[in-house]
């Protein structure tokens, strides 16, 4: 699958390296160029049911490189921290895929590919789908929004992956949402921040419990230390 993911670059204004080489060596100096870009494997992002249906209107199907980095990075890919790259866990800890260089091919180019794995479970199969989803789909939000966003979000960011209490609680963290009203592009939107947990991390309530809003208050009160021991330490 050497050749399989290409970009296409402007041979007046070569913005890489291997652009630049492709370039110089086939002496173009205006127009497209197509840069291969040599992988040793790549990952299919097509369904695989919809292949099974190839016909004269619909034999085409989406690539993406797979590439070994770093095991911080690749952890980060996996925890949505880096939208570019999609974690592979079921081929390695280290292994992604790079999604900016996503590519179409006619589906005869993978005939003869040898699978090196798939995802394990339903979880893994919803997460790389979330993944690449995500990556098409992240809207853009207005910069006087970011700017207001952003203490928190640095804040989120640098305790993410701490072993502090508040750490530990950011960690479990599935997605943050926005909500605007009365929308996104409003001049002065009021902003909700919905902090999302997976199910497995939202605690427990006993049958008859009561939740006071008295108790919330007072952990607020106690400060952001004494509130995430006493989320972490609670059993329900």
């Amino acid at each position: 699958m050497a050749d399989a993911c290409v970009v296409l670059a402007e041979a007046t204004a070569p913005l890489s390296a291997e652009a630049a080489d492709i370039a110089a060596s086939a002496g173009t100096h205006s127009g497209l160029i197509v840069v291969p870009y040599p992988v040793d494997d790549v990952v299919l992002l097509t369904q695989t049911c919809d292949m099974q249906f190839t016909t004269a209107a619909e034999h085409r199907c989406l690539l993406a490189p797979v590439m070994h980095v770093s095991e911080q990075v690749a952890y980060e890919a996996l925890r949505g921290r880096r939208p570019g790259l999609a974690g592979l866990p079921w081929i390695g800890p280290t292994v992604v895929a790079d999604l900016s260089r996503i590519t179409s091919v006619e589906r005869s180019v993978i005939v003869g590919a040898i699978s090196q794995g798939h995802p394990r479970n339903p979880q893994e199969r919803f997460h790389f789908a979330e993944t690449i989803s995500r990556y098409l789909t992240r809207p853009a939000l207005p910069d006087a929004v970011n700017e207001v966003l952003s203490p928190f979000v640095k804040r989120i960011a640098e305790k993410h992956d701490r072993e502090s209490p508040e750490g530990r609680c950011a960690h479990k963290v599935a997605e943050l949402r926005i909500e605007a009203t009365p929308d996104i592009d409003h001049e002065e939107p009021a902003l909700n921040v919905l902090v999302i947990l997976d199910e497995d991390e939202l605690p427990r309530l006993p049958q008859g419990a009561d939740v006071t809003d008295d108790r919330i208050d007072s952990l607020k009160k106690a400060g952001r230390m004494v509130a995430a021991e006493a989320v972490l330490q609670a059993g329900d």
